[in-house]
């Protein structure tokens, strides 16, 4: 029923919101901001970095408020060029 009614049937431009909500998903866009000491120490871990990484990277972004990865002198200019590429 739910599937009729997003269908176009019962609403103008609806078969457009089918197609949506059946495409395939991408990628989602990681947003370091509220993640725990643990989980950014999991996240760099995926980038063969060592469990200090993620103080630096909190001290950054919540003592000094960072706007963007550049602007982490403390991690290597590498690490911040994969983590943005990465999103």
């Amino acid at each position: 029923m739910l599937r009729k009614s997003l269908s176009g049937e019962s609403m103008p431009g609806g078969g457009n919101l089918v197609r949506l909500l059946d495409a395939p998903a991408t990628s989602p866009v990681r947003n370091l901001f509220g993640l725990s000491r643990q989980q950014l120490t999991e996240v760099l871990f995926e980038f063969g970095q060592p469990p200090y990484r993620a103080g630096q990277l909190l001290q950054a972004m919540f003592q000094r408020r960072i706007g963007s990865l550049d602007e982490v002198q403390t991690l290597p200019r590498s690490l911040r060029q994969e983590l943005a590429e990465a999103g």
